[in-house]
């Protein structure tokens, strides 16, 4: 069965639509794998966990302040356990 994709993929996928970038282009800005965000997309993989790597891809994705805390949270809760993470978006209303 295929990986279905998370909420970060779908947030990263639109992200990049607005910006009117490619996963190719947005991983050589970033300097990642050129597949990486296509499977990050798909569910395949979880995103980075460091945030100072997060940053800079908020940056890349031209987020003001308030996306750019809402993009390094939605990364982060892909890290955390599932019960935590839906106790999280539901007190956050995420």
């Amino acid at each position: 069965m295929p990986a279905m994709s998370s909420r970060f993929g779908i947030l990263l996928q639109a992200l990049l639509a607005r910006q009117a970038l490619t996963g190719a282009e947005f991983s050589r800005r970033v300097g990642i794998s050129r597949g990486f965000p296509s499977s990050m997309i798909a569910g395949r993989f979880r995103p980075p966990a460091k945030e100072a790597t997060l940053v800079v891809w908020a940056s890349v994705l031209a987020l003001n302040d308030e996306e750019s805390e809402l993009f390094i949270t939605a990364a982060l809760l892909e890290h955390t356990p599932p019960r935590i993470a839906e106790d999280y978006r539901r007190l956050r209303g995420l």
